[in-house]
């Protein structure tokens, strides 16, 4: 027996050859699963200004509610318990992530 670990697009691209074939409900299941564009940026301030306007929290968010802007999510959560440092790492989903992935500098 082999454990094989490797991106689903390899997968569906059917670049490796499975000998015998995968079962056709694991095919499928391969088939049917999608993924997206997530963007991670870490953003280093000065001082930790987010705490003095939200409170203590550790994660915030916004998802947008109308039809023209849907796909379009952001969150930001505080890694300064972690790191030590006045630091927030903004994760973009959706379209804004494709679109920021797809801009040129």
């Amino acid at each position: 027996a082999v454990i094989v670990t490797v991106p689903l697009g390899v997968l569906k691209a059917s670049s490796i050859a499975f000998n015998p074939p995968l079962p056709p409900r694991k095919q499928s299941a391969i088939d049917r699963l999608g993924f997206g564009t997530l963007n991670k940026v870490l953003l280093l301030f000065p001082y930790s200004f987010w705490e003095a306007v939200e409170g203590r929290r550790d994660f915030w968010g916004v998802c947008s509610p109308s039809a023209h802007r849907r796909g379009e999510a952001f969150q930001f959560w505080n890694m300064e318990r972690c790191t030590g440092m006045p630091m927030l790492l903004a994760l973009h989903s959706g379209r804004m992530a494709h679109r920021e992935g797809s801009a040129t500098r």
